[in-house]
């Protein structure tokens, strides 16, 4: 806590491996003493060990934060709410593997939710996908033709704090970490922070399009979001200049279409 001062500390708790925990006699000894079940033959019957190992962790930074005076909070992976554990109500539960039906799981449970289902960029897809990112919305995710879902997720959403794309690290680099996490990444965040009626992908493509040159001229390499395409940098404006070739930046390319399969048609470019 001294080398992250952040107010919000996420404890991890996905992918739990309950299993392995029944063949440690240290672990069974210490459910034992739980005074629950003592001789455990599957990996459900170590919940409880999961859950107060869980509070405990989660007692001590409490404590902590009171000895500071300070104030904090808590994330959880989805596992927790998923398995049920008895844990404090104010903890954030993290949504990674399911959609509306989890949402509403946690929500039933009494926290509050962060929601990343639809945003792990390291999910590799042919294509454009960026448009997956845009048109997903933690409030009718996976529930699309079930409107009683949908509207319970609508009524609760002051409880739905927003989502968190994520980008795992298995099958990527500090090469091609700039240019598979942008500008994909942005196309989420705009998701997160527009309203839920902004839903035109064609509009987006331009924006999208647009602040890609703009990462670009900063120094930045990122990626590509619709195929083949260029931007006018600075470095190649001398040779514009010496065919006498209008410059123009990207910003102000007066007219960019989205075609089928949101694939970029320049209808005018000087």
């Amino acid at each position: 806590m001294d080398v992250f001062p952040e107010k919000v500390l996420h404890l991890g708790g996905d992918e739990v491996p309950l299993e392995c925990w029944v063949t440690n006699p240290e672990v069974s000894a210490l459910l034992s003493r739980l005074n629950r079940i003592t001789t455990p033959s599957y990996g459900d019957v170590m919940k409880p060990v999961w859950e107060w190992y869980t509070n405990r962790f989660i007692n001590i930074l409490k404590d902590i934060r009171q000895s500071r005076n300070e104030a904090g909070q808590y994330i959880l992976w989805e596992e927790a709410s998923k398995n049920n554990l008895n844990i404090a109500k104010d903890a954030i539960i993290q949504i990674w593997l399911g959609g509306g039906k989890e949402i509403l799981k946690a929500l039933d449970q009494g926290y509050r939710v962060l929601f990343s289902s639809c945003w792990y960029l390291d999910h590799s897809k042919y294509g454009i996908h960026w448009t997956d990112y845009y048109l997903c919305d933690p409030t009718h995710h996976n529930i699309k033709y079930q409107p009683s879902l949908i509207n319970d997720l609508k009524r609760r959403e002051d409880k739905i704090l927003g989502g968190e794309v994520c980008l795992w690290s298995e099958y990527i680099t500090s090469e091609s970490l700039m240019s598979v996490m942008w500008p994909r990444a942005s196309a989420a965040a705009e998701r997160l922070w527009s309203s839920s009626s902004v839903i035109s992908i064609q509009s987006a493509g331009r924006r999208l399009q647009e602040h890609r040159c703009r990462m670009l001229r900063r120094g930045l390499q990122v990626g590509h979001i619709n195929g083949p395409d260029y931007c006018l940098l600075p470095k190649h404006r001398n040779n514009f200049k010496s065919k006498n070739i209008k410059k123009r930046s990207a910003e102000k390319m007066e007219e960019m279409n989205l075609g089928y399969r949101t694939s970029l048609v320049f209808k005018e470019i000087n």
